[in-house]
């Protein structure tokens, strides 16, 4: 008689993912709490009906549509998988499992251990089953083994996002020690000194509004960006709504080659000059920048390419167009916002969004934009972090008299908000012809009696809320 083999069920808890899914249905909003701890993968929950209701929960949310157990049912009949999880009595059953969303924090803690367990079962056994099979194509292999890791590290730094007070204010001494040994210097260079004087460099897990007008030089100026991250070793996603990729590269290779673009995309350099900037473009930069030119790009989108890519820095050019899920375009913008904030988070990178701001600026003697200048959406300013606005006076003066010596080429950025940091305005020195933005020599601030930044230290400021809890993070 054959023996009988015991069939191991890989490790789950019940209770737990329907405790988690009846918080969901009885409080919605509680949703941003359970993304922002076991993330968007339905594989999280171990039964398959609950992977079931978990992605009609999410889809959802994606369209727009509020979270209850009536608007689920409605998106499981929608995926045709109503009758797959028991029907509307299974729903109904799970509300009862709990009262209130109030332990759901630590119920999603353990629901994430379990999905490591199970996962880290999975990886040793397909890596075993891969490394033993000879006839399998050794590229499709390689490429199936660095996607089980990816997914690995991200399931424990999910893990190690979720900490304790004291273990956070350990990382707090931390990143102070750091940021005292770079002298201030803690994030991704701007390439510009006087912003970093304000900034420290970009910080991770924030996301940054750049609020102007057009021609104000929003495109010039996130071009410095790019060059002084890549600089550095640092990966940039750009997605660019505005213009096209060819467009991005073109005033890329106008700003290293320093001559206007209408030359080079009329012909009238020499070929050989042209590629002598190609070729230093694709030596230092080609293998870590990536331009997106979608257009009508979606926050999915958006999230997708961050997990495939993995960069360091993510820029969007810019945020009125993207895609917006909700008929009222302005709850739309606002939900994009929240979402790149949540991607910032969910991937510990500063994320850098382009915005328009509204004519009103142009009615005014100082044209330098404000806060309730944002275009369309007031949420704007609510999540970011840091809000930057730009000014040409130069511009907007029609005559070369004398003030305008002072103006001449003259680039301000003002700093409206800033979590982590002091407001203020700064003075950069602008080439609109090449695409180039730069710091004013020390002779020009002594000249025109503009007081020079000094280097801020954060050493000493608490960190944002936001870093101690992830209740606002939704990424997507």
């Amino acid at each position: 008689m054959a023996e009988l083999i015991e069939f191991i069920q890989p490790p789950n808890n019940p209770e737990l993912e329907q405790a988690v899914l009846a918080a969901i249905l009885l409080e919605g909003d509680c949703l941003k709490q359970v993304v922002s701890i076991i993330g968007t993968d339905v594989e999280a929950f171990y039964n398959y009906k609950h992977q079931l209701i978990y992605k009609a929960i999410l889809n959802c949310h994606i369209e727009g549509i509020a979270v209850d157990m009536l608007t689920v049912s409605v998106m499981l009949r929608k995926m045709k998988e109503l009758q797959t999880i028991g029907g509307n009595k299974y729903l109904a059953d799970l509300t009862l499992k709990v009262n209130s969303s109030g332990n759901v924090a630590s119920h999603c803690l353990y629901l994430l251990e379990e999905y490591m367990r199970r996962f880290t079962i999975t990886f040793s056994n397909e890596i075993h089953g891969l490394a033993s099979n000879y006839s399998a194509d050794v590229f499709e292999t390689t490429e199936r083994i660095k996607a089980l890791q990816d997914k690995f590290e991200d399931l424990t730094n999910r893990m190690k996002r979720t900490k304790t007070l004291s273990e956070v204010l350990q990382s707090v001494l931390v990143q102070s020690d750091k940021a005292r040994e770079a002298k201030g210097m803690i994030g991704v260079d701007t390439g510009l000194t006087a912003l970093n004087s304000y900034t420290s460099g970009w910080q991770p897990a924030t996301l940054v509004i750049i609020g102007a007008r057009p021609a104000m030089g929003k495109t010039a100026l996130v071009l410095r960006f790019i060059q002084a991250a890549l600089n550095i070793g640092k990966k940039v996603l750009m997605f660019s709504v505005e213009m096209s990729n060819e467009a991005i590269a073109m005033r890329l290779l106008s700003s290293e080659l320093k001559v206007p673009t209408k030359p080079i995309k009329s012909g009238k350099m020499e070929r050989y000059e042209i590629e002598a900037g190609v070729s230093k473009l694709e030596s230092k930069n080609s293998p870590n920048l990536y331009l997106d030119d979608t257009a009508n790009v979606s926050i999915a989108q958006v999230q997708n390419l961050t997990n495939k890519i993995k960069p360091d820095l993510i820029i969007i050019d810019y945020l009125q167009l993207m895609k917006v899920s909700k008929q009222n375009r302005q709850e739309g913008i606002e939900d994009n916002s929240r979402a790149l904030k949540a991607i910032a988070k969910e991937h510990n990178i500063p994320v850098i969004a382009l915005s328009q701001v509204n004519r009103e600026v142009e009615k005014r003697t100082d044209k330098m934009p404000k806060l309730a200048d944002l275009r369309e959406a007031g949420g704007i300013e609510q999540d970011a972090d840091m809000v930057l606005f730009l000014n040409r006076p130069e511009y907007w003066t029609s005559t070369m008299d004398g003030e305008q010596y002072r103006y001449l080429n003259q680039f301000e950025i003002s700093i409206a908000k800033n979590r982590e940091g002091g407001v203020g305005t700064i003075y950069l020195e602008a080439d609109m012809a090449i695409n180039e933005v730069k710091d004013l020599s020390l002779e020009h601030y002594s000249l025109v009696g503009y007081e020079l930044p000094q280097m801020q230290s954060n050493s000493m400021q608490m960190p944002n809320i936001d870093h101690f809890t992830n209740l606002q993070t939704l990424p997507f």
